[in-house]
């Protein structure tokens, strides 16, 4: 990072103040408490519950994992995820 004999950088931005990296970022500010996503896409809920995309189909598929589909995109919600936890308990036992 280059800067001028004015203290900023030569993209006009303040030395030690960065520029936003992401476009949330850029939206968010500092003092607004973050939102967790209220639908997963299929990979996410996935890594919530530990197991694998393919696992995580299957659940879908045999009804024991929820899921919206809107467009062409499945989603979960994550309300499902502990339902699909207890469920599985629950044939486990």
């Amino acid at each position: 990072m280059r800067t001028s004999t004015r203290g900023r950088t030569t993209d006009g931005r303040s030395r030690g103040h960065p520029a936003p990296t992401t476009r949330e970022e850029a939206s968010t500010s500092t003092t607004e408490p973050r939102r967790e996503k209220r639908l997963l896409r299929v990979d996410e809920a996935a890594r919530e519950l530990g197991i694998g995309r393919s696992l995580a189909y299957q659940l879908i598929r045999t009804g024991r994992l929820r899921s919206i589909k809107i467009g062409s995109r499945r989603l979960v919600p994550r309300s499902a995820i502990d339902e699909a936890i207890a469920r599985l308990l629950e044939e486990e036992s």
